[in-house]
């Protein structure tokens, strides 16, 4: 999967408001002696988190705020990402973005239901409302973006394949309450209802 292609889609359409909702950049394997929450990016992370901002600079996509896991490995890749693009932003830290685990409510029989952390994030994040033709970034961790974006697809969740690369995520799109997702391979799909039904929690 490649961001570019959320991207293009976004410089070349009106999509109204916009949420761009990914995963950190490459981060370092954990070893005993740095904590779970610390883990940093890798030279590869850096590298690519600042690259990212340079594509969304070069698209001529603004951005008008920044919401991030307070993990190390997530605002690091928030301030690159800040850093390529140019932009003097502050990023937003919030701890529900944080723990990757926290939004897998769904078992077997209730892989479909909206759980009670995937409504709790989606209502942070749309309550992050981008200004103008700017993008709001949400940086977290594939086991947050999977169960959002399984449940916003109507797709069922599996803990084996579902899982999001680095610097992988979707666009999270409200032109005229016409709710749309961009995945990482550039497919759109229509969310209205699920949205509304977020909103109506």
């Amino acid at each position: 999967m490649d961001l570019t292609r959320i991207i293009d889609i976004l410089a070349e359409n009106d999509c109204g408001r916009v949420w761009f909702v990914i995963r950190h950049a490459e981060k370092a394997p954990l070893d005993p002696c740095t904590s779970f929450e610390k883990v940093s990016l890798t030279l590869q992370g850096v590298n690519d988190s600042i690259e990212l901002g340079h594509r969304l600079r070069d698209a001529g996509i603004k951005l008008s705020s920044m919401v991030s896991s307070p993990l190390t490995r997530c605002t690091q890749t928030c301030d690159n990402i800040v850093k390529g693009h140019g932009d003097v932003i502050t990023v937003q830290k919030e701890d529900a973005l944080a723990y990757p685990g926290s939004l897998l409510e769904y078992t077997e029989t209730c892989h479909r239901n909206l759980s009670k952390g995937v409504s709790n994030v989606l209502n942070l994040i749309l309550n992050q409302e981008p200004i103008g033709n700017s993008v709001c970034i949400v940086v977290t961790h594939d086991a947050v973006i999977a169960p959002l974006l399984t449940f916003l697809n109507g797709e069922t969740f599996d803990r084996e394949n579902k899982w999001i690369g680095y610097l992988d995520g979707f666009a999270l799109c409200n032109r005229h309450e016409n709710w749309k997702v961009i995945d990482g391979r550039g497919m759109v799909h229509e969310v209205t209802p699920h949205i509304k039904l977020i909103r109506s929690i």
